[in-house]
């Protein structure tokens, strides 16, 4: 698979009231790809009953031309994923809060199965050159079922204790931009493909046009 099949990616939580019919591709026809989201779009409250809901869901994609991904909460979360009975109807995961911690058991999980994987690297690695680079030599153990390797932006600003406004680009923001930058060299330098963060302004398209231009 080529990480360019994505398209623009949407994430939906899990608990999302019109999931089954997005997932069916009756709301939005003309998707790429999907991730449903058991991390930060879900609330705790929902979280059991979201299990519930996600396997009758996934009996529905077996001809699906969607590509369906599920965010995992943790590697708790994704060994009770991988019980479910339809869940190799699923092309793969994204694995949150992908770190030194749990980066060998969340890649040990999934050795065994079909699935592609998107790490998504959201915590101090992103900020220490030495421990990202231990982490991509980790991930290159598995570069075969690498899709591409997600950096959290959302999560890098937060730990900056910064936001972006809507019509700027984060390459102008000089520690954001030079965080990004040792990030990209890291992955790409060794052959990984490398996702944008995710673009929270809805209805703003300046700061989205502003950051591919500069990428």
């Amino acid at each position: 698979m080529n990480y360019m099949q994505l398209g623009a990616t949407l994430f939906i939580p899990a608990s999302h009231k019109r999931l089954e019919e997005i997932v069916c591709q009756n709301k939005y026809p003309h998707l790429k790809s999907l991730v449903i989201d058991f991390e930060d779009g879900l609330e705790e409250s929902h979280f059991e009953s979201a299990m519930q809901n996600i396997n009758s869901i996934l009996t529905n994609i077996t001809t699906n031309s969607l590509l369906t991904f599920i965010r995992a909460k943790n590697a708790q979360h994704l060994s009770e994923l991988l019980q479910l009975s339809h869940i190799d109807n699923i092309t793969g995961f994204v694995l949150a809060k992908f770190s030194l911690n749990n980066a060998e058991t969340y890649l040990s999980l999934l050795s065994s199965t079909n699935h592609v994987i998107m790490p998504s690297i959201e915590g101090e690695e992103l900020f220490n050159h030495q421990k990202l680079y231990a982490l991509k030599k980790i991930i290159m153990t598995n570069k075969h079922k690498i899709l591409l390797v997600r950096f959290g932006l959302e999560d890098m600003l937060r730990q900056l204790s910064l936001r972006r406004e809507c019509d700027e680009s984060i390459f102008d923001l000089s520690a954001p931009a030079s965080v990004l930058g040792n990030f990209i060299a890291t992955f790409k330098s060794a052959g990984f493909a490398v996702s944008g963060g995710v673009y929270p302004c809805y209805r703003d398209k300046d700061g989205f046009i502003k950051d591919v231009k500069k990428h």
